[in-house]
Parts: C-alpha cells; sequence; structure tokens
C-alpha cells in the first residue's frame, strides 16, 4: 500500500501555496480521503483480492503517474 497525500494531520501542516501545486500535478485534483485509502486496503484484505502477492497499490489521485 503506498497512499500519497490525504486529508489528515501530516496535510493540515502544508502552506496553501503547497497544496495547491500538488493539486494542480494531480488529475484528480482532489487529494484523496482517509475512505479512500481505508477501501483500497479493505480491497487488499478482501476475497476479492485472493490471488494477488506482491503488488504495492499506489493510492494517490494520479500524481505517480
Amino acid at each position: 500500500m503506498a497512499p500519497g497525500y490525504f486529508e489528515s494531520e501530516m496535510e493540515r501542516d502544508l502552506t496553501e501555496e503547497q497544496k495547491q501545486r500538488i493539486l494542480r500535478h494531480t488529475p484528480l485534483e482532489r487529494l484523496a480521503s482517509v475512505a479512500d485509502v481505508a477501501n483500497a486496503v479493505y480491497f487488499l484484505v478482501s476475497e476479492q483480492a485472493s490471488v494477488i502477492t506482491g503488488q504495492i497499490l499506489v493510492v494517490d489521485g494520479g500524481i505517480a503517474c
């Protein structure tokens, strides 16, 4: 699991300029929510992902692409 920037205590320390720079470089133009990250974790531990191994799931709105 590799979450990018998401709404959290970590993000609250960024200046408004830093947040806007991140959003401009994020294709979805928003930060992930805690629920977005939790849903990805839930998927990975679910039966639906039972044959997924050795992968890193990036949850970052596309900024790493």
